[in-house]
């Protein structure tokens, strides 16, 4: 692909501590300043946000009803590069990043590249470096079916054929994307295309409540394709599992209130289900770390996994 004019698409909403090194960060990429197009898409800020990206070079839109799929349209119709570029305020790209995108795109059979993990800022927590383990490992493959939009380039003529993203989501806009593109389009995964994000769950509550934002509709997705016959093998671990673990919830309760009346089969019970919910996570956690070479990164990935289980397990009750 020869040097096509790039629109740069970010939505955020008070971002002011990240959004000036985010469009810093593209403004100094290796490539031609008048082909690079950077629009900032607010959702209604109330800090510095809307001030510091006019001050890095960006256009800003404003637009504070609108939901994050419709933020990153709005963004796209503003534009008007050949490429779509589509960052979070909270992700930095290095000098090299878009070639390393075009580099793929030159190929008219691909649709969509980018990575499925990103590098850590330093002083990265214990959470933060365990979950980067599992995104490593999940992220290898040559067949991704989807890619976060933490930081993606899209053709222009693909994305306006399917629509853009979906906005009746919440969340999870960009795996109906990835499979909607997948359809017609190769979608290339590469750790090259890795940005440094600065914003990651810190803690175990943390973790627990943005995989509980997430997991509904994720599952929601999920079963989308799972009923159309466009489902894959890790999709459906990933269905099942929350499924699994409600169960077993269920019968952990009606155990331990056969053990409050001094049942013996109600402790039983109890003990069976506690067993059936370790194990899960327990291997999870160990094929992680044997595949990683991370053997002292077990314990930390036996917590992680819990917490992410017990939140998309909670996200099940939610679905009507």
């Amino acid at each position: 692909m020869n040097e096509p004019k790039v629109t740069f698409v970010i939505p955020c909403l008070n971002s002011s501590d990240t959004i000036g090194d985010c469009v810093g960060h593209i403004m100094d990429l290796d490539y031609p300043k008048h082909l690079k197009q950077v629009i900032v898409v607010d959702n209604g800020s109330e800090d510095s946000t809307v001030q510091i990206s006019k001050e890095r070079g960006a256009e800003v839109v404003v637009d504070p009803e609108a939901s994050i799929a419709g933020l990153r349209n709005l963004g796209a119709q503003t534009g008007d590069g050949e490429l779509l570029v589509f960052v979070d305020s909270d992700c930095l790209l290095r000098p090299n990043w878009l070639r390393v995108a075009l580099k793929h795109l030159g190929d008219d059979s691909v649709g969509l590249t980018g990575s499925k993990t990103y590098d850590l800022a330093d002083g990265a927590t214990w959470v933060e470096k365990a979950w980067k383990v599992h995104l490593d490992f999940s992220g290898e493959g040559s067949n991704p079916g989807w890619l976060t939009t933490r930081a993606i380039a899209v053709r222009r003529d693909v994305f306006d054929k399917i629509g853009g993203f979906d906005q009746k989501k919440t969340t999870c806009e960009d795996v109906d994307l990835g499979y909607s593109i997948g359809k017609t389009h190769k979608i290339v995964v590469d750790k090259e295309l890795s940005p440094i994000h600065l914003k990651n769950p810190t803690t175990l509550k943390e973790l627990y409540s943005k995989e509980m934002w997430r997991g509904r509709d994720s599952l929601l997705t999920s079963l989308e394709y799972f009923t159309s016959g466009r489902w894959r093998f890790n999709e459906l671990i990933s269905l099942a599992l929350p499924f699994y673990y409600s169960f077993f919830f269920v019968a952990l309760i009606v155990g331990l209130l056969f053990s409050l009346v001094g049942k013996l089969l109600g402790l039983k019970m109890v003990l069976f289900c506690l067993l059936l919910m370790v194990i899960p996570v327990a291997l999870l956690a160990l094929r992680t770390v044997k595949a990683r070479g991370e053997n002292d990164q077990f314990r930390s990935l036996f917590l992680v996994y819990s917490v992410y289980i017990a939140a998309r397990t909670r996200a099940v009750f939610s679905l009507r």
